[in-house]
């Protein structure tokens, strides 16, 4: 081989040792915030943890109403609606009567409990065996049923709509506001007794 290919090479060889101690040692990533560990839940899982909640709503100041949409068209309902129920997976059929709004309703109420379960630690269910004409009473009007249990208190079952999952959204959110059916937001501060009979600490004060 002639000598100066061999000097050539020789040479670039030393230029990429030179080039790569003056880097140095690889840089360590930059560490990614995790956003879910960032943005921690609130607890309310005790009646301790709810009436924090509520002292801080009732010491802040009330937040002024945002109106919605004022041109919302409300959806028509079915003639027929099919329900099937969670626990037993039969089917009830609702063909006419008031009762088509109720099943219609609960399928918001299902997506609002879910919202609702995700923004707390307290033990929650939604209790819609009444609509289900084998696990339920075909005598009564079909109702959902928000059943809490926080640790330190009895069980408490009421009868719910969609605006009342909507405030206990903002609430266990830690809101001073709750958002409303047409993207528009009222204050809690009015609701917090509504908020202490769903929670089942009417009688705690």
């Amino acid at each position: 081989m002639p000598y100066w290919l061999i000097g050539l090479i020789l040479m670039i060889s030393v230029s990429v040792f030179a080039a790569a101690r003056s880097r140095g040692p690889a840089a360590s990533p930059t560490p990614v915030p995790d956003k879910q560990a960032s943005a921690r839940k609130l607890l309310g899982a005790s009646v301790a943890e709810v009436e924090t909640l509520l002292d801080s709503i009732e010491r802040k100041d009330t937040p002024e109403p945002v109106m919605g949409a004022m041109c919302y068209e409300m959806a028509a309902c079915p003639s027929v609606i099919e329900y099937i129920c969670p626990v037993c997976g039969e089917r009830t059929v609702y063909e006419g009567g008031s009762d088509l709004w109720n099943v219609q309703e609960l399928f918001t109420i299902r997506a609002l409990f879910d919202s609702l379960a995700a923004c707390t630690d307290a033990d929650l269910l939604l209790d819609e065996t009444s609509f289900c004409s084998f696990c339920g009473d075909v005598s009564t009007e079909p109702a959902p049923l928000l059943v809490v249990d926080l640790d330190d208190a009895d069980p408490c079952t009421s009868v719910v709509d969609a605006d009342d999952l909507r405030v206990l959204i903002g609430f266990f959110s830690g809101e001073t506001s709750y958002a409303t059916v047409n993207d528009g937001s009222l204050p809690l501060k009015p609701e917090l007794d509504r908020i202490r009979t769903l929670l089942g600490l009417r009688g705690e004060r």
